[in-house]
């Protein structure tokens, strides 16, 4: 029986300091963010649609419903980064601050460098779904939006017979526009959330492995000394 309360002080504690850790889940607040600091997130959607439609309600009924699909995401509201005839994709997604991909990585730092044309800030990659993942591009490799480099409706935008659609490439800023296509193809949607207030961090320190173990002897030596 001492036998067994020696396991059960020294060896279980180990097992639960050496236990895998589960994921985290999404989204976490970026670091280095003020508190009260409006940010945004941003993701490709998994599913795709087609371009038919020239109602703007559409396509951000379309991403918040992708965005359903990841039960992390639930409590933020989404818009289409995609332009009509009528709606520019820079005022349905307005930015308010710095942009963020769900895997973390910064995407812009505001409105002025999400729509200035130039290729991709601090060379993120925008196809990180709603799930935190890179998108498989499969029979979609092109992202719908309509729109050009400036945010602006690219001819009559999303609706037409043909639109405009973008991918992202490491040497052109073609996330929004490289090609003309027929709209009754189904290709994905960039969304972006509405803005969120950063909030306070605290600060907790956790014990290193190391001290646990001192811990865990500590009290095997107070046990021994009891008995």
């Amino acid at each position: 029986m001492h036998g067994f309360k020696v396991f059960r002080l020294f060896v279980l504690p180990l097992a639960l300091l050496f236990a895998p850790v589960p994921a985290r889940a999404l989204p976490m607040q970026p670091d280095g963010l003020i508190p009260g600091q409006s940010y945004h997130w941003m993701f490709i959607t998994r599913g795709a649609i087609d371009s038919t439609s020239a109602d703007i309600a559409v396509y951000d009924a379309f991403v918040n419903a992708e965005a359903a699909l990841n039960p992390d995401l639930a409590g933020l509201s989404w818009h289409a980064i995609a332009s009509t005839a009528t709606v520019d994709a820079r005022l349905n997604a307005p930015v308010n601050g710095p942009v963020y991909l769900l895997d973390g990585a910064r995407f812009a730092d505001d409105f002025p460098d999400m729509w200035d044309g130039s290729n991709v800030p601090f060379n993120a990659v925008p196809e990180i779904d709603q799930f935190g993942v890179v998108r498989v591009p499969d029979s979609a490799p092109w992202v719908w939006t309509g729109t050009d480099h400036d945010g602006t409706a690219q001819g009559a935008g999303l609706g037409g017979i043909d639109t405009w659609a973008g991918r992202y490439t490491s040497v052109f800023p073609t996330w929004l526009i490289e090609v003309h296509l027929g709209s009754n193809t189904e290709f994905p949607i960039y969304a972006l959330s509405s803005p969120i207030k950063a909030q306070a961090v605290p600060t907790v320190p956790e014990p290193s492995g190391l001290a646990l173990v001192g811990i865990v002897l500590g009290s095997l030596v107070l046990r021994r000394r009891e008995s």
